[in-house]
């Protein structure tokens, strides 16, 4: 048989091919090579519980505000009965002002009380209302 030499996938050095399919130099080079391809990067993005603090949630866009407080103004006139879209746009905001959005052992009707509750006082502070 024929000397072959290729260059290693996982290192890029050049080794003799033994076997017929054969792409790393060793056993030891491959699993290396294949755990880096899966290894996953965790990205430190504005939802992971450590930014929650560094986020400042008065950061946020003039009109994002205005959004939110037309959005707490129909929830009062629909006796904040809350349906499927109200709920979604309501986490939505929750997570767009704080980038958490985390609860243990709760229901989904108290997890979405209580993101309410926190958007109306952003609202009432941020507007500088008395009440809702």
């Amino acid at each position: 048989m024929k000397e072959i030499i290729r260059i290693c996938k996982g290192c890029n050095k050049l080794f003799k091919k033994e076997a017929r399919k054969q792409e790393y130099c060793t056993k030891k080079c491959c699993y290396s090579h294949h755990k880096d391809i899966r290894r996953v990067v965790h990205k430190k993005g504005r939802y992971l519980v450590e930014n929650a603090v560094k986020r400042k949630p008065f950061d946020a866009p003039k009109e994002f505000k205005l959004e939110l407080r037309d959005f707490i103004f129909e929830l009062k006139n629909k006796c904040y009965f809350v349906d499927a879209v109200d709920s979604f746009k309501l986490i939505h905001y929750f997570v767009e002002l704080w980038g958490i959005w985390y609860f243990d052992r709760l229901t989904m009707e108290e997890e979405l009380h209580l993101c309410l509750e926190k958007c109306k006082r952003y609202v009432q502070n941020e507007f500088k209302l008395e009440k809702i």
